[in-house]
């Protein structure tokens, strides 16, 4: 069902704690971010403005298209949000997008052939306009975006689901697509969720004492589950070979990648370009693994088949699939698989973010501004009409 150049991604989501008595009092901020899709870029800027490039062949851009462009090459403004409240956090899937506000609600826009918008329907309707989920009865903290299936964490604690089910990846307990487009309630997990990780098919949920559940397609062992005849869970299922806490996690489209509290990383999945940065090509990696770096990490991202690290001097690191110059390491390493973390030496100044996508990676700088490399077939990079960029190349801010 799930092709392998599909991807996700990518989960923009504040850590923050549930169980606290001041959480309802927080004064929500704007994470200025990227999103990436397979073929699509949403980016949020320190203004709250929202601005999309790339593939709009299912309206995913959001940009109230009338001309039907299928590729957009520059960002545009998604106008419609800004009379709605501010844009607080954005989240890209395949072929659709999720906008959450400040005050808690959420918009959503391209593809749901699954239900993955969570509209209540399930059909090749497309949405070229951002339309609200009506029917949420509490303010959403954070949302995760995966393949074709998205996850909701409430404010009341609770976490909900709608979309692609096919491998269990709802968490839900059963395999069906069908009665999934309206969000449902994962009722399997024992305690209060931090932040949710959604992949290609298989979600991570990282819980507030630390510990991560998985559930959906293991066939790569991106559950880190170990290597066993059950290749679907549709029920989360504690990941016990953790050393330790975790402070994030990252899914891409068959692998993921852990962040301890300490700093040091750990990896499984599926290492068929060298994204899990092992140092060599394998199948599946079916257990997490420790990856070594000279200095702590301070955060991770996952595209489908590529990895980066942000260590904590702000420089990047990179590894897996470059085909298209994704890895952002200029010539010298264009098309080929690269099977260690390497340090991307061109970007200007330290790194506060990045979003993976298919085969393209955006870079959010400390400085505000927002490089992109890979690939540009549909505009994805918002360059212009470049076709693939192997060496980071500023957004021009004029577009933002």
């Amino acid at each position: 069902m799930y092709p392998d150049n599909n991807v996700i991604q990518f989960l923009h989501s504040r850590e923050i704690d549930p169980t606290s008595p001041a959480t309802k009092q927080l004064k929500r901020t704007i994470n200025c971010s990227a999103a990436a899709g397979t073929e699509h870029t949403v980016l949020l800027t320190q203004k709250g403005q929202v601005f999309a490039c790339g593939d709009n062949s299912s309206d995913q851009l959001g940009l109230e298209d009338i001309m039907h462009v299928n590729n957009r090459y520059a960002p545009g403004e998604i106008s419609f949000l800004r009379n709605k409240a501010m844009v607080e956090s954005v989240a890209a899937g395949d072929y659709h997008s999720i906008f959450l506000m400040q005050n808690g609600r959420v918009f959503v826009c391209g593809n749901n052939n699954f239900g993955q918008l969570g509209l209540g329907n399930a059909s090749n309707k497309q949405y070229p306009t951002p339309v609200e989920i009506t029917y949420l009865t509490d303010e959403v903290l954070s949302v995760a975006a995966g393949g074709s299936h998205t996850i909701f964490l409430m404010q009341n604690k609770q976490v909900f689901a709608c979309g692609d089910n096919d491998y269990g990846q709802l968490g839900l307990g059963d395999y069906s697509n069908v009665e999934h487009a309206t969000l449902a309630e994962i009722t399997y997990l024992p305690g209060n969720v931090r932040s949710v990780a959604a992949g290609g098919s298989h979600t991570i949920f990282l819980m507030q004492n630390k510990q991560v559940f998985a559930c959906g397609n293991n066939s790569s062992g991106q559950l880190g589950l170990g290597n066993d005849s059950n290749n679907f869970y549709k029920i989360p299922q504690r990941i016990i070979s953790l050393p330790g806490k975790v402070r994030s996690v990252v899914a891409g489209s068959g692998h993921t990648i852990f962040l301890m509290d300490n700093g040091t990383v750990f990896v499984c999945g599926d290492n068929s370009s060298g994204q899990l940065g092992s140092g060599y090509i394998s199948n599946g990696q079916y257990l997490p693994t420790k990856i070594s770096f000279e200095l702590r990490v301070q955060s991770v991202a996952a595209g489908a088949h590529h990895s980066f690290f942000i260590t904590e001097d702000g420089s990047a690191f990179s590894c897996g699939n470059n085909d298209n110059g994704q890895l952002g390491l200029g010539n010298d390493y264009k098309d080929n698989n690269i099977t260690s973390p390497t340090k991307i030496h061109s970007l200007p100044s330290e790194v506060e973010s990045i979003a993976a996508g298919g085969s393209h990676s955006i870079f959010r700088m400390k400085s505000g501004q927002f490089f992109a490399c890979g690939n540009n077939t549909s505009g994805q990079l918002g360059l212009g009409p470049w076709e693939r960029v192997y060496t980071p190349k500023e957004i021009n801010p004029l577009f933002l």
